[in-house]
């Protein structure tokens, strides 16, 4: 299996995508697969009249060059209220109302000024809310501006802990990886350095501020462990605290899933220890039966907290898989479940049921980060297809073909792209393309739930060739 170097190349993937690819995945699933035109009416209305700069006293512009651009007030308050209505379950760390408040009592405050950009800068590069990213570009440009305006090395605040934070989640965005891998081990550092890492340090904080220094813990050390899964880099964070059980439970349930799988996760990832572990069939199993469980979601989980939730059980799923594929004999009979080679197989289909009840605007929030988890169960899914022969008893039981639940993966990934063929999108349809195997139409499944995304039936386009693939181009 191919997964840890196909997750590596999609960064670097730069070539032109031959047209066979589109071509012979229609051989076994014809349709269509357009683009998801989606409707921004949550927006509120972004008043660019004012010119209103964040640099406000000829000091400080004097002592550091200003950036080219400026973002007015009006901006800033604007893409604080997206960031409250649609990216706060994501991202339950910063309080719109308090931070506005803070910003207009003191406009001269840097590193308020620089929190309140970079999540702009983050929420709309995330949502993708104007297509060149003109104007997530200037709000990171005001929070850089006014980040080196303040000695925030040499005093960590909590809020130092947040600015580079979300400016990690806008180079992502940016496809600067590197520079928000190292932002990520800044944020990271500031919050050792204020010891939030350390449960003794929680004793004489009011309960609000524990639970509010909880939260971001705990967020970065679910956003460390996915940028270090997809990435290949090192941990740094451990499971070193208590986590809540009240508030937030939806939220606090993801870092749950990434704590259940953990050590072995993060053990095989570090190459130095991996050796010395042991990977028991009893141990593997026990982890797929952990998160095959369904349970009842949260009391205060909402839809954008479940689909996170799912999908990244289902990726999950696939990685305890693959480490499981290099220490197990498995069998090719698809009644051993999760010690099967086809394993994968029931992973997509588990998959595509929850994307078919799910809007593509609850998958789209999460960013990159979930369109190279839905990747990686693809990718998994394909190998399956091309290198383990299926019985024809599992193929038989198999409601929707393998082909045909790839090609609803990929017809996916293409709508949480906007219409753009991806680096992880060309990478999924250039394996495909490598593959000579027979033109063998699979039945059509019910399409994901997304939107204005349509695909015909089957009975539409009837050759191997039809033009939908064409679309990717």
């Amino acid at each position: 299996m191919q997964g840890s170097r196909d997750r590596r190349d999609i960064i670097s993937s730069t070539e032109e995508l031959d047209s066979s690819a589109f071509t012979l995945l229609n051989g076994f699933v014809t349709g269509t697969a357009e683009s998801s035109s989606q409707s921004r009416d949550f927006l509120p209305e972004i008043d660019t009249s004012s010119n209103f700069s964040l640099s406000l006293d000829e000091h400080d512009s004097t002592e550091v060059p200003p950036a080219p651009m400026s973002v007015s007030f009006s901006d800033i308050c604007s893409y604080l209220e997206i960031y409250q209505c649609k990216m706060y379950p994501v991202w339950p760390v910063v309080e719109r109302t308090k931070l506005l408040a803070k910003l207009a009592d003191n406009r001269e405050d840097h590193e308020t000024c620089a929190l309140a950009t970079a999540v702009c800068a983050a929420t709309g590069a995330q949502l993708k809310l104007d297509k060149d990213m003109a104007m997530s570009d200037r709000f990171a440009a005001e929070a850089e501006k006014h980040r080196a305006m303040y000695l925030y090395r040499d005093y960590p605040t909590v809020a130092g802990i947040l600015v580079p934070f979300f400016l990690h989640t806008y180079y992502l965005m940016k496809e600067r990886r590197n520079t928000a891998t190292i932002l990520l081990r800044e944020s990271i550092t500031f919050a050792q350095l204020l010891k939030l890492d350390r449960e003794e340090s929680y004793a004489q904080l009011e309960p609000a501020e524990q639970l509010h220094r909880r939260k971001i813990f705990w967020l970065l050390f679910v956003t460390e462990r996915g940028h270090a899964l997809q990435h290949d880099v090192p941990v740094s964070l451990h499971n070193s605290i208590e986590m809540p059980k009240a508030e937030d439970d939806g939220f606090f349930k993801l870092a749950h899933l990434f704590l259940d799988v953990d050590e072995i996760l993060i053990g095989a990832h570090d190459r130095r220890g991996a050796a010395s572990r042991a990977y028991t069939k009893e141990l593997l199993a026990n982890l797929q039966q952990q998160l095959s469980r369904i349970e009842e979601d949260p009391p205060y989980s909402n839809e954008v907290q479940k689909a996170d939730i799912c999908v990244t059980r289902q990726w999950l799923r696939v990685l305890v898989w693959q480490i499981s594929m290099k220490h197990i004999i498995f069998s090719r009979r698809s009644g051993d479940g999760a010690m099967s080679l086809t394993y994968p197989t029931q992973v997509a289909r588990d998959s595509l049921s929850f994307l078919a009840q799910t809007s593509l605007d609850s998958l789209a929030v999460h960013g990159p980060g979930m369109e190279l988890k839905l990747f990686e169960i693809a990718n998994t899914l394909l190998d399956v297809i091309t290198c383990v022969p299926l019985s024809e008893d599992l193929a038989s039981r198999i409601t929707n073909g393998p082909w045909e639940m790839l090609r609803s993966l990929t017809t996916l990934m293409w709508s949480l792209s906007n219409g753009h063929r991806s680096s992880a999108l060309s990478l999924l349809l250039d394996k495909v393309a490598k593959f000579a195997v027979p033109h063998t139409p699979a039945p059509r499944m019910i399409e994901p739930n997304h939107g204005d995304t349509q695909v015909p039936n089957d009975q539409t386009s009837t050759n191997s060739t039809a033009d939908g693939w064409s679309e990717f181009h």
